[in-house]
């Protein structure tokens, strides 16, 4: 389900939210944490997609704080960076900004934690 509301994404924005809609109870129903914040990423998107860049904001948000709850910190990172294009689509560039910034944190933080110098230079 999660998969075709994907593919179809900006294609067809209202299938792939009711796709992402039916999917979302679905994740909670059996406890699945990353599988509920994805979908709720990519409801997001989707709304961004169809114009509705207030109720993207929105579902984008719920999906970070699952995400940070979860300490899926590389999911969180490209969540915030969607809601930075989404503040920017909303006229909110400070907004914006401090999102990009938190994603870049969150970014910061996981290349410490890999494995060899050759992967951790800049």
């Amino acid at each position: 389900m999660t998969n075709l509301g994907r593919a179809l994404g900006g294609a067809d924005p209202a299938e792939s939210i009711r796709l992402f809609e039916e999917a979302i109870p679905r994740y909670r129903q059996i406890d699945d944490r990353r599988g509920q914040a994805g979908a709720l990423h990519h409801l997001g998107l989707a709304h961004a997609a169809g114009g509705d860049n207030a109720r993207a904001l929105s579902e984008l948000g719920s999906a970070l704080r699952i995400r940070l709850d979860s300490g899926l910190r590389d999911s969180a990172a490209e969540t915030l960076y969607q809601m930075s294009r989404v503040q920017k689509a909303l006229g909110n560039p400070t907004d914006a900004r401090k999102s990009l910034e938190e994603a870049l944190d969150l970014i910061e933080s996981l290349r410490g934690r890999v494995a060899g110098e050759d992967y951790r230079a800049s």
